[in-house]
């Protein structure tokens, strides 16, 4: 088997794009100046949590956890980019060629998804965007937190929208103040459906805060919500140190990802907590039944094992190719996976380190696109939240590589 050095190990993922800030593509120069003298733009403010991909769109979202977010979802426009280009290298391996371009990376301003007006603190249409998901229909999954800096503005809600028409075709709250003791903070959502069954979608949404799965059937236009112990915060997981900055979570299920369709026409629905580093999953059979009796049902859940000791992850995704589970590492500033495909079990022995880097800080999202590349960001989001970003300072990174080039000479390739 190739076994990688330390120097091929860390050029897995390409950085594709960086920033010092977030910018955006306002309508003139006079819009930029009114949404900064206004206050709703404050440089600085704006930091992307999670990532999507449909066709020449790479999806950002971008939570008003501070005033002076002028759009909380807005997108990249990747054929306008060295990225076809960029892509192709990377299958191919030219690294010199790929180096010479990879000198040329950019920071792109990003354009408010669907429009400016969507985006209006007044008007609040879409609040402050925590998550989101595209899916083979073509459409975006849109989770609405509601909140402004902590603040409850409104219900959280779930959006969608035809990414054809850039047209909201749905939305649903998901929750309401008689819902809840704690404010939820809805981490990540996942969307079970095939391009045969589009009227057939379930979504499943994470609320870490009161450890609760949230399911929505669009067939019956309805949720219903999940608890179970394996949902809550492990109370030897939740000290964090990253980025110099010592904090304490409890966050309980943070991270969901779905394996293909399986005989009995279901997925296994892959779980973890933010302050675990353990790993769990369930029948999507068990979750989508309404009046599932948990008590009963308990054992449906399964532990699959251990990340070892400082591997708390916060996000996840799966690719069908390859049987391969990917999910950030957010103490060890890096991304790692296990091949549901192999004989080895769930274990930090199973697992494959795709990529330790020590510019990585916060791998918070990863997702897996149609073309066979891996997507990863990184935000410095403990930093951001507990201190302060310096302006000189390279502080979001998105990052890609191809599967079977990442996996490559890692527990996770089967070949």
């Amino acid at each position: 088997m190739f076994i990688p050095t330390s120097e091929q190990r860390a050029n897995r993922l390409r950085e594709v794009f960086h920033w010092k800030q977030i910018d955006f593509q306002f309508e003139n120069e006079t819009h930029r100046q009114s949404m900064f003298d206004s206050g709703q733009f404050k440089p600085g403010n704006s930091i992307p949590t999670s990532l999507a991909l449909w066709t020449d769109k790479l999806f950002l979202t971008l939570p008003r956890f501070k005033l002076g977010v002028p759009a909380t979802l807005a997108y990249i426009q990747l054929n306008q980019t060295d990225f076809r280009l960029i892509s192709l290298l990377c299958f191919l391996q030219v690294h010199r060629i790929f180096s010479e371009i990879e000198a040329n990376v950019t920071s792109p301003s990003l354009i408010a998804y669907p429009n400016w007006e969507s985006h209006d603190i007044t008007v609040r249409n879409i609040t402050s965007v925590l998550n989101i998901h595209t899916d083979p229909c073509d459409r975006l999954w849109v989770i609405d937190s509601g909140q402004i800096e902590n603040k409850h503005e409104k219900d959280p809600t779930l959006i969608t929208f035809d990414l054809k028409t850039n047209l909201q075709i749905d939305t649903q709250k998901v929750k309401s103040k008689t819902d809840y003791k704690t404010e939820p903070y809805l981490a990540d959502i996942v969307v079970d459906v095939t391009s045969a069954n589009c009227d057939g979608a379930y979504a499943y949404i994470a609320d870490a805060a009161n450890y609760e799965l949230i399911v929505y059937s669009l067939r019956g236009r309805e949720f219903h919500r999940i608890t179970h112990n394996y949902f809550s915060f492990d109370p030897l997981g939740g000290d964090l140190h990253i980025d110099g900055v010592h904090y304490q979570t409890q966050f309980g299920i943070f991270s969901l990802a779905l394996s293909p369709v399986g005989r009995d026409d279901h997925r296994t629905l892959f779980f973890s907590s933010l302050a675990s580093t353990n790993q769990f999953a369930v029948s999507t059979v068990v979750i989508q039944n309404k009046t599932l009796d948990t008590i009963h049902s308990f054992y449906e859940f399964k532990v699959m094992g251990s990340r070892g000791m400082n591997a708390q992850s916060g996000a996840s995704t799966f690719d069908e190719e390859t049987g391969v589970l990917f999910y950030t590492l957010i103490m060890k500033h890096g991304i790692a996976c296990w091949n549901s495909y192999g004989a080895d079990e769930y274990s930090e022995k199973a697992q494959g380190i795709i990529v330790e880097d020590e510019n990585i800080i916060y791998p918070s999202d990863v997702e897996v696109d149609t073309s066979g590349l891996l997507w990863a960001l990184s935000n410095r989001l403990p930093k951001f939240q507990h201190g302060r970003l310096l302006e000189e300072d390279v502080n979001i990174r998105i990052l890609s590589g191809s599967i079977r080039t990442i996996i490559k000479g890692t527990m996770c390739d089967a070949m």
